[in-house]
């Protein structure tokens, strides 16, 4: 029963959901992340979010300023490979780029201005792919969950017929 009490709250407070969502991530890029080459959970799972959606940080690639890693990073860089057009992998979650590219990505941005269009910088941040994600999953997910409680039901009831064949 508690599926169906965590199913209604999960669509009532569905907006609230996102905005902590979003602050956790934030928190986790500022706080967790290291870099691309790093093997920690956080810092492997974010870089395979990154690079298989296409995106750069939360809301964007400005999350990395301030943040553990560009102040732990040798070479300056404000983001990283993954949030670079050109990156690709190399074997398993190895990312490699050329130097001209990344040079380009860095100085995009650094930059103060916004890039309209970037060379080589991925702008779009990776909140909106992990929600479309969730939306992509939600129907599975309900349906996981009446199943689940559907099955509970029918437990309560075999083990009531159980006890009052017993008497």
């Amino acid at each position: 029963m508690c599926e169906i009490i965590v199913a209604i709250l999960a669509a009532v407070f569905w907006g609230e959901i996102e905005g902590k969502l979003q602050s956790a991530m934030i928190n986790q890029i500022r706080n967790e992340y290291v870099d691309e080459l790093a093997r920690d959970d956080m810092s492997l799972a974010w870089n395979k979010l990154m690079y298989e959606n296409t995106c750069c940080g939360v809301a964007s690639y400005r999350d990395f300023q301030n943040s553990n890693f560009q102040n732990t990073t040798i070479g300056d860089r404000d983001v990283p490979y993954v949030c670079c057009q050109s990156r690709f992998r190399t074997s398993g979650d190895v990312y490699r780029i050329d130097l001209p590219n990344l040079i380009t990505c860095n100085s995009e941005a650094s930059s103060d201005v916004e890039p309209v269009n970037p060379e080589e910088l991925i702008i779009q941040g990776c909140l909106d792919a992990l929600m479309s994600w969730i939306d992509d999953r939600a129907l599975f997910l309900i349906l996981v969950a009446v199943g689940i409680v559907i099955l509970e039901i029918l437990c309560v009831v075999m083990a009531c017929l159980i006890i009052k064949n017993r008497k």
